[in-house]
């Protein structure tokens, strides 16, 4: 099953171009040399932001350093405090969506980042309405896009156009959600309300970040660099006990 890991690949003009000059001209006798790069690759952050160029050489690293950011926290969320469908957001295309229209479902909110490289963001639409399909009576997904720190955004006027078209695409069967800040002071009031259930002021943009909601509300789970499997597999068990 493909990673969610693939959600915050970037652009190849923000490579270090010393690591890939480097990588490329690895002789595969030098076991030693080539592990030392590959650690440096991982240190550096580049399983998560070009993954595609590493994984020839690096595949275990990055996998081994996957394994090791993917963490799970619940909190259960009190009559009195503020609840998850209390709240709103526009979508791609500007109409306000209340999340009052979430309850009675198993909602997952992800965030993804504004890729322009062409098909991408239509690959990440896709692997979500794959999962959704499953179970489309009962699941919902909300989707925001924010743009990632480490790819620049201003390369022409048509740099971002494929993932302009993929995220105004309409009819689809999950909630593509309006351009959204994640974290810092004026992040979305969504995040806001996420990251003070889990008492967190910032979210690391290099691992996937995917929130679970129960069907009453009452429970919120949070998942560090879950795969696609992994979310059927939360989703599932959900379903199994809360429906």
């Amino acid at each position: 099953s493909a990673s969610i890991l693939l959600f915050f690949v970037a652009q190849l003009s923000i490579f270090s171009s010393q690591f890939l000059t480097a990588i490329n001209a690895q002789d595969l006798h030098e076991e030693k040399n080539l592990e030392e790069l590959c650690a440096e690759l991982v240190a550096g952050g580049h399983c998560r932001s070009n993954p595609d160029l590493i994984k020839r050489k690096c595949a275990k690293p990055c996998m081994n350093w996957q394994k090791s950011v993917r963490s799970t926290d619940t909190k259960n969320i009190h009559e009195d405090e503020p609840s998850f469908f209390d709240l709103s957001s526009k979508n791609a295309t500007g109409s306000v969506i209340n999340f009052r229209k979430f309850e009675g479902y198993v909602t997952i909110v992800a965030n993804v980042a504004k890729l322009c490289e062409e098909g991408k963001t239509e690959e990440i639409y896709a692997e979500y309405t794959k999962i959704q399909q499953i179970w489309p009576y009962t699941v919902e997904f909300v989707i925001f896009t924010f743009e990632h720190p480490e790819i620049d955004y201003d390369a022409g006027a048509d740099f971002c156009e494929p993932h302009k078209e993929a995220f105004k695409k309409q009819g689809r069967a999950i909630n593509i959600m309006e351009e959204a800040k994640v974290n810092g002071l004026d992040s979305h009031p969504v995040y806001k309300y996420l990251k003070s259930t889990f008492d967190v002021d910032d979210l690391d943009l290099g691992i996937p970040t995917v929130f679970l909601i129960t069907p009453d509300g009452e429970q919120i789970e949070v998942h560090l660099g879950p795969s696609a499997r992994e979310i059927r597999k939360y989703i599932y068990l959900h379903l199994e006990r809360d429906l």
